[in-house]
């Protein structure tokens, strides 16, 4: 009877293992199917530039914040609880990003879900940690991995396939239904499966650091992504230069905090080790340089090349490939190379961009192949080792503080990136629509009047709203001097019109191929950063263990 009850109990406690990983991968899921989206977001609901940049950028900084606040909440009120609620509300939430009619309902219901990830998130890996021992953990965790690089692989994919496909005409609605059955099954099986357990001294929440911190970021975000379609007004510029003293404010804060009560937002005493330090200033650059690359590379393919986002999705397989067999083997490359072992997957990161860039803003599917697998495999190399070197000098009774703090890190990396590649992407979109037009219209000019007999004041007011509705579609705002919406044609023939949407079309690709190609350099500078900050990390913080 004891046996059968003990082998109930291992088999309840493995199956809810899987429920908790069914979570994780439906907001890992989440991060990666969404990109793939953006531009048919785009199209449907008439999203400006900004606004797409909010709908990743206000999920991430709304988990990124409340990230550490939901993991005590568990610690408070119970895992299990905490996990309940999260896992509905972000299923809940899915649902409202589906229904969404207007960018502002979707920018809404994403950073709902971003509350709600960070309510759920943290309680997948306390209840591992406290339902797992120390031999089995290592099983645990490379189940873990295993499904991140299935969300990461299979995302843009199944992303894909669901806007070619199109089932139950759901468009790109069916990248955020497809939450609602995975959540649902999560939830229910969660309510039978996982015991409830919460932390004998658990740490008190810090509402006013978690207000301090966000109205910090939004101070530099907000304007950073709605300032160049508003012409950067005075408020954007004073909101940017108003974010470090709010920081410092927020810093003095958190040491008030943890001389009252012990229990501040974020630890500042761990920032002494240096590898604690380097490693997040390491983790939130590469998260930083990965999200803006693929954020208008997404862009640059689906509306600069006009490809299809299933071909997109397929074309991203290299580089979660690269990036996730490489991150099966970088421990083991660490503890033998060192520091050398990171340096060396920078190094494949800029050799992958490099030859990207080598290749040309017309570079095939086969042509990307390479790259892509450089940079997958680079960063592989770099982001698990790098993982567990920040975490090499942390006290064990800190270890759940730095955790959460380095996963705060990645999201806010995430949002810095969209939300500075957004500001130096779209200008230049806008800077070569500018000069790619003023080329092309002598010729339209002219192959107009001979076709359709358009010259004179005529032709010359019809031109005139053909370029300001050209520029204002690629600068994601209106031109002065347009008396119509740009869809409602240009009030001449339906062969004049139709000329002149082939040639906006050759503008915007031109515009976004170029100026994805002039984003390279932004990344590359970046990555090279990086490169130079490696080596303020220790030759060696893990020493691999003495063989027995």
């Amino acid at each position: 009877m004891n046996d059968a009850r003990a082998l109930g109990a291992e088999r309840r406690r493995w199956v809810g293992l899987a429920v908790l990983l069914i979570a994780a991968f439906m907001d890992l899921l989440n991060g990666s199917i969404v990109n793939v989206a953006i531009p048919s977001i785009r199209n449907d609901l008439g999203a400006s530039y900004a606004a797409i940049q909010w709908i990743i950028a206000g999920y991430t900084l709304a988990c990124a914040v409340t990230l550490i606040t939901g993991g005590r909440l568990g610690d408070i009120f119970g895992r299990k609880r905490m996990f309940l609620v999260g896992t509905a509300g972000f299923t809940v939430a899915s649902a409202l990003c589906a229904l969404a009619q207007s960018p502002e309902m979707l920018v809404g219901a994403r950073i709902l879900q971003g509350l709600m990830a960070a309510l759920m998130l943290p309680q997948v890996l306390a209840i591992i940690h406290l339902g797992f021992g120390r031999r089995e953990l290592g099983k645990v965790v490379t189940l873990y991995a295993f499904i991140g690089g299935l969300a990461m692989v299979g995302g843009p994919i199944i992303g894909g396939l669901l806007l070619d496909l199109n089932p139950l005409d759901l468009a790109w609605r069916g990248v955020f239904a497809l939450n609602l059955p995975i959540g649902a099954a999560a939830l229910v099986m969660a309510a039978f499966l996982i015991d409830e357990s919460r932390a004998p001294h658990a740490l008190r929440l810090d509402p006013i650091g978690v207000l301090l911190v966000t109205f910090a970021l939004l101070l530099l975000v907000y304007p950073l992504a709605q300032g160049r379609e508003l012409g950067w007004p005075d408020w954007s510029i004073v909101s940017m230069i108003c974010s470090p003293p709010l920081f410092a404010v927020f810093v003095l804060y958190e040491r008030r905090k943890t001389r009252s009560d012990g229990s501040p937002l974020i630890e500042l005493g761990l920032f002494a080790a240096r590898s604690y330090t380097a490693g997040l200033v390491l983790q939130l650059l590469l998260l930083w340089v990965i999200s803006a690359f693929f954020f208008v590379w997404t862009l640059y393919l689906q509306l600069g090349r006009d490809w299809s986002a299933l071909h997109t999705g397929l074309t991203t397989i290299p580089f979660s490939l690269g990036a996730s067999i490489a991150g099966g083997v970088s421990m083991r490359l660490y503890l033998r190379f060192g520091r050398a072992s990171l340096i060396a997957g920078v190094a494949m990161m800029i050799a992958g961009v490099l030859v990207h860039g080598w290749h040309g803003p017309q570079a095939t599917s086969l042509q990307l192949i390479a790259p892509l697998l450089l940079i997958g495999v680079g960063l592989g190399q770099v982001i698990v080792p790098l993982t567990a070197l920040t975490l090499a000098d942390v006290p064990p009774q800190e270890a759940g503080g730095a955790s959460g703090m380095i996963n705060a890190i990645t999201q806010l990396g995430t949002v810095l990136g969209i939300a500075l590649i957004g500001v130096v992407f779209f200008t230049a979109v806008g800077q070569q629509a500018a000069r790619s037009v003023d080329q092309i219209i002598p010729r339209i000019h002219q192959e107009l009047s001979m076709a359709a007999g358009l010259s004179g004041p005529v032709g010359d007011v019809i031109l005139a709203d053909f370029r300001a509705c050209v520029i204002g579609q690629n600068t994601g705002h209106d031109q002065p001097g347009r008396s119509a919406p740009c869809s409602q044609g240009f009030g001449a023939t339906r062969t004049v019109d139709d000329a002149l949407s082939r040639a906006a079309a050759v503008v915007r690709r031109e515009a976004f191929a170029q100026s994805f190609q002039r984003s390279l350099w932004y990344v590359l500078g970046t990555l090279v950063l990086i490169l130079t900050l490696l080596f303020a990390l220790p030759e060696r913080a893990i020493t691999p263990a003495p063989e027995a």
